[in-house]
């Protein structure tokens, strides 16, 4: 399992999340880990690729034994939808969720499931 989360938690984008308006801490610090899962999940939520994403991090985080705050966990999918919205036209969701996203959610799944 700690592999499952490094590997989820070691994902990197090339997106800047540096921007007013966010409200969680981590949408506000240079490479953030959280910021790379949720946007990932918001991206398959949206884009239709993993429609229950936010459903699988929940399970996730709910068997890791994570310890995340309701209003810190909504925090963080506002964020992530408000930067999903800012990027329409500028970036290339389709690649990422192919080549970022997927292999973590699928490792995700399969953990849960296990």
């Amino acid at each position: 399992m700690k592999t499952l989360w490094a590997s989820a938690l070691l994902l990197t984008t090339s997106m800047n999340v540096m921007a007013q308006g966010y409200i969680s801490d981590e949408f506000n610090t240079p490479g953030s880990q959280a910021v790379a899962i949720y946007t990932c999940a918001v991206t398959g939520a949206e884009r239709g690729f993993e429609p229950q994403a936010f459903d699988i991090l929940q399970s996730a985080f709910k068997q890791r034994g994570a310890n995340m705050k309701s209003r810190q966990a909504e925090n963080l999918k506002n964020d992530a939808y408000r930067w999903y919205k800012s990027e329409q036209g500028r970036f290339d969701f389709d690649s990422y969720w192919h080549g970022q996203c997927a292999p973590v959610f699928a490792r995700m799944e399969r953990a849960i499931n296990a």
